[in-house]
């Protein structure tokens, strides 16, 4: 009687495990195609004021989508004119960004933000470890030193579809990470009801 039972539980909990990591793959996918939707739809937005070097309409853009959105860790545009200098970032200082007129900021590994400066047709994701401590606003604390998050980037073209810049956006995987443990959560309460 105890073998069976044991067999039994043994195989539902094999079940429960196999569905958990299934869930979470298939929720990673949905997690990558929707940021790169988000990152690519942007880049093809913000291409033709980036063309005509009007950076004061990309920054009005990106405070908004800041501001309604806690997942984003930082926003960079960076111009391939000038050498893939940063032309606009968030977060910022009080009158100017930080990482503006950088090609590498030291938000995430060097090796990262070289590899994103390269020619893609849609978008390219990494996963990275933050170097340094978000604070937007001041005082709200965007991510923290060592936090996992996901950066993604895409080419920002010309009407001539010539590369002319990047998009490169920080995401935090903190509410993902969450979700992914109440979908574990719930397939192992789930069985035992």
């Amino acid at each position: 009687m105890s073998t069976t039972t044991l067999l039994i539980l043994s195989l539902v909990g094999s079940i429960v495990w196999i569905w958990a990591k299934n869930e979470q793959q298939v929720y990673r996918q949905r997690k990558r195609e929707e940021v790169s939707l988000l990152t690519v739809a942007l880049a093809d937005a913000w291409s033709p004021e980036l063309s005509d070097k009007e950076w004061s309409h990309i920054r009005s853009s990106m405070e908004l989508l800041f501001e309604q959105n806690q997942e984003l860790i930082y926003i960079l545009v960076s111009d391939a004119r000038l050498d893939d200098r940063i032309v606009v970032a968030l977060p910022t200082v009080p009158e100017k960004s930080e990482f503006e007129q950088q090609q590498a900021p030291g938000l995430v590994p060097v090796e990262v933000t070289k590899s994103t400066l390269g020619l893609y047709p849609q978008s390219q994701i990494q996963i990275a470890s933050i170097q340094r401590d978000i604070e937007f606003p001041k005082g709200q604390v965007r991510a923290t030193q060592g936090e996992v998050m996901v950066e993604v980037t895409a080419d920002m073209r010309n009407r001539a579809a010539q590369r002319i810049g990047t998009l490169q956006l920080g995401i935090s995987l903190r509410r993902f990470n969450r979700s992914l443990r109440r979908i574990v959560q719930k397939g192992q309460a789930g069985w035992w009801v």
